[in-house]
């Protein structure tokens, strides 16, 4: 099992641009400038929302692809409840999908009673940076943000991964660190 450790600030002014630059000065790699398109699910039998729980099918575009038009890829993401209490930290399953089975999931999911709950849609940048990866996003309705990510083997040990993350880059130590998903903030603002 594989277990997603993520914390997430919001940025404001123009600190995306200043955390870009100090990134690709300092040896960050470049891993991918994407257009994600995220529908998320939920069940008439298990409220997600009060599992704290995700169901989601990503749709993502590389950006130099927009204008060619087959560039998509789509996965299948399943989230778990959060398990610990400073970071976004779950166990996460994902599957890549062509066309065909995403819609074909689709169609199984609306058979069994599934609806879609909700829609996320971001700009991101991601780098890698001293074995993390740093997501630089635009997020439809919400603003910018910064995500630090890392995927570990569950039973890997976890302490310390959080706090060396609010202090890998200049600045991030005072930084508000949220817990909520994208799709959690846009329910409140009532998109």
């Amino acid at each position: 099992m594989q277990l997603e450790v993520e914390i997430k600030t919001r940025l404001r002014g123009s600190e995306r641009s200043e955390i870009h630059v100090f990134l690709s000065n300092h040896g960050a790699v470049l891993l991918s400038e994407t257009i994600e398109k995220d529908i998320y699910f939920n069940s008439r039998l298990v409220d997600f929302r009060k599992t704290d729980e995700a169901l989601r099918l990503r749709r993502t575009r590389a950006i130099s692809d927009l204008n060619d038009g087959e560039m998509d890829l789509l996965f299948l993401t399943y989230k778990g409840p959060k398990i610990d209490e400073n970071s976004k930290t779950r166990r996460e399953i994902n599957i890549e999908l062509d066309k065909d089975q995403a819609k074909s999931l689709t169609e199984i999911f609306k058979s069994l009673g599934f609806h879609k709950s909700g829609m996320v849609i971001k700009t991101r940048t991601q780098m890698s940076y001293n074995g993390f990866v740093i997501c630089l996003d635009i997020v439809e309705g919400l603003g910018d943000f910064m995500e630090i990510e890392k995927i570990v083997s569950d039973g890997e040990l976890l302490e310390g991964i959080v706090e060396k993350m609010k202090s890998l880059l200049p600045g991030t130590e005072e930084k508000e660190w949220i817990r909520e998903s994208y799709l959690e903030m846009c329910v409140k603002g009532g998109k």
